[in-house]
């Protein structure tokens, strides 16, 4: 019985088939013969080439895809490092600043028990007096506020420190603008950091200021240009802008007593 499957079977594959062609042009009559393994086999190759085809290219979309997310993540992976490495620059500052300030307390406190009256010369507070101030109790402030004049024609660089004073610690971000003027001539001067136009002491566009973004502190360096002809600047307001707009702070300086210090002292 096995003996007669088997030759059912060989006689079978051996078999073979016609397969007849006609041309519509001329009418002519073509024929192929072919036994039915060729056949099978031709056919197992042409569905494995397909399978295969349709496996490469679903590899191929999932490689692309899994190096789509890596690239991503290794973007997202740089801007946390910067990141990190801001707050660490931050936190750097602050601790030379809070250092700076304990010191400052434990070894000029004068006798009176007032705290810090007698501070050295070399960290002066410039007077605040008669000019507005509304950065009590507010998130952002200043310190180590300091001019320095350029040349004789009474330029100056303004430096401080930007502080983060909110309690809950979370990050501020704003615009920074330096605002130098003279409102006891007529008409007032203004001039600014960054350079803009300046609206009755203000500036038209608050995007256009120095934009901040302060975990703890971020230090701060503007150049005022004075004017060539004419009355000096006097005065230096520094005004904060939260990103909607707001006014968060605004601290005013006389700076006169500065700009008499010789540039080459």
């Amino acid at each position: 019985m096995g003996a007669y499957l088997t030759k059912g079977r060989d006689a079978i594959m051996t078999k073979e088939f016609r397969i007849m062609l006609l041309s519509e042009k001329s009418g002519r009559k073509y024929s192929v013969k072919i036994k039915l393994l060729p056949m099978l086999m031709l056919a197992s190759g042409f569905f494995c080439l397909i399978g295969g085809t349709v496996f490469s290219a679903i590899s191929g979309f999932n490689i692309s895809h899994q190096n789509n997310n890596l690239h991503t993540q290794v973007r997202q992976l740089e801007i946390d490092l910067q990141r990190l490495k801001d707050e660490n620059r931050e936190a750097v500052l602050y601790k030379q600043w809070a250092d700076a300030i304990i010191f400052r307390r434990f070894n000029y406190e004068d006798s009176t028990g007032k705290g810090t009256a007698g501070l050295p010369k070399s960290t002066p507070e410039a007077p605040t007096k008669n000019i507005p101030s509304t950065s009590e109790q507010q998130d952002v402030d200043i310190d180590e506020f300091d001019v320095r004049r350029i040349n004789l024609d009474l330029d100056f660089e303004v430096s401080f420190k930007l502080i983060n004073r909110s309690r809950s610690g979370k990050k501020l971000s704003g615009y920074l603008y330096l605002i130098a003027l003279n409102n006891d001539v007529k008409p007032e001067i203004y001039s600014s950091w960054p350079a803009g136009e300046i609206i009755s002491g203000a500036p038209r566009d608050y995007k256009k200021g120095s934009t901040f973004s302060i975990s703890y502190l971020k230090q701060v360096k503007g150049r005022i240009t004075q004017p060539e002809i004419g009355s000096k600047f006097n005065r230096l307001d520094v005004i904060a802008y939260a990103e909607d707009g707001t006014v968060i702070m605004k601290r005013g300086f006389y700076i006169e007593r500065f700009l008499q210090q010789s540039p080459y002292e």
